[in-house]
């Protein structure tokens, strides 16, 4: 056998092995893990009725106004893009977007209380898709007669505001709208 040949059939056995491990071996014990934690890992799927409606993870726009609404999007909360404006804090088009849609939440929600909307009500996240919002803006849209509505017979429906993700970390208190939304508005 020659040293060419040696090395030939070296290599082989090296990509078959490692073909297997990382190919096969890999992929299967990380999908292994994912089952032990089926929220995050399947995307974190909210149903209603057995029926998959939403994810946790992405902001959707509310069908109603009646619902918590999320952050504006670019993107139209559309899973398929992503992206924000990409408006610098100096940009006019930015100052223009927000004076519109400052004016278009004020102009909906004509009872709700008076000063300053918070600012992600009036900013968009930057990946477009964020379910998160500031309590500051679920209590302004939670406010009485704001839209005229989130209220049923159970009263206000409220929102599950979470803490930092961990003690220290640079995050400020959210609420979710994903889940409280699309489960309120898929059965009532």
């Amino acid at each position: 056998m020659t040293l060419m040949t040696k090395q030939l059939w070296a290599a082989t056995r090296a990509l078959l092995v490692l073909t297997v491990i990382l190919g096969v071996g890999y992929p299967l014990v990380i999908t292994a893990v994912g089952r032990l934690m089926p929220g995050p890992a399947a995307g974190s799927i909210i149903t209603v009725n057995g029926q998959p409606v939403g994810s946790a993870l992405i902001g959707q726009a509310a069908p109603d106004p009646q619902w918590f609404q999320a952050r504006p999007s670019v993107s139209d909360h559309s899973g398929q893009t992503s992206g924000g404006s990409n408006w610098g804090p100096s940009a006019a088009g930015l100052a223009q977007d927000v004076a519109a849609r400052e004016a278009e939440l004020r102009a909906a929600n004509p009872q709700a209380p008076a000063g300053p909307i918070p600012a992600d009500a009036l900013t968009a996240s930057a990946s477009g898709l964020d379910p998160h919002i500031s309590p500051a803006y679920a209590a302004w849209q939670a406010a009485p007669g704001a839209l005229g509505h989130r209220t049923g017979p159970a009263g206000i429906i409220a929102l599950p505001c979470l803490k930092p993700f961990r003690p220290g970390a640079c995050r400020s208190p959210r609420c979710s709208t994903g889940p409280t939304g699309i489960a309120a508005s898929s059965t009532g």
